[in-house]
């Protein structure tokens, strides 16, 4: 697992407005896929995407990481029982994709719920270990995207920076997706 530095109070300052962020962005982003092992594809600029979340942890009741290629599948389930698939790919264009499992709630509470979900998500995921710190950052950025979050649809948290939330109900669970990558979507 790639150690992420963050400056010594273990936060990003925003000094120049998104500057801060876009930085710890940068770094989260790139430190799961620049990585010393695994096999390089020879057209990639990176290394394959390693796992995110640290072995050991007591808020991490089970973990897999595996492998394909330039794709990462990393399946987890939290201590307080929610899964996670997360997916990681891309050479150029990095993208990773969260795929929360939750018991199916008694009704869809719309777009506004959805994301704050996420929000809260991705604060939980960032208090596990200092190593995912930035997973707070990425909770900011979405908290204030306002007017401008639908679900399904891409939106800009910074700048070359977006993310995408949807979810899928079923009978029995619902699954939150959000989607985060780099590059205006096409």
């Amino acid at each position: 697992m790639n150690v992420i530095s963050l400056p010594e109070n273990g936060r990003c300052k925003r000094p120049f407005g998104h500057i801060g962020l876009i930085v710890c962005l940068l770094l989260f982003f790139f430190s799961s896929c620049n990585s010393s092992s695994g096999e390089q594809q020879d057209d990639c600029p990176y290394d394959p995407p390693t796992a995110v979340f640290p072995e050991g942890n007591p808020q991490v009741a089970e973990h897999q990481f595996r492998l394909d290629g330039q794709v990462g599948s990393e399946q987890v389930v939290f201590a307080n029982g929610i899964e996670l698939e997360l997916i990681q790919s891309g050479c150029t264009d990095v993208r990773q994709e969260f795929r929360f499992r939750f018991p199916k709630p008694d009704t869809d509470f719309g777009p506004e719920g959805w994301l704050d979900l996420t929000v809260a998500q991705f604060n939980y995921m960032g208090s596990i270990d200092f190593s995912l710190q930035p997973f707070q950052e990425w909770a900011r950025a979405m908290s204030q995207v306002g007017a401008d979050f639908k679900l399904g649809e891409p939106v800009e948290v910074g700048p070359g920076f977006y993310v995408r939330i949807d979810r899928i109900l079923s009978s029995d669970h619902s699954l939150l997706l959000v989607e985060l990558f780099q590059n205006e979507p096409g």
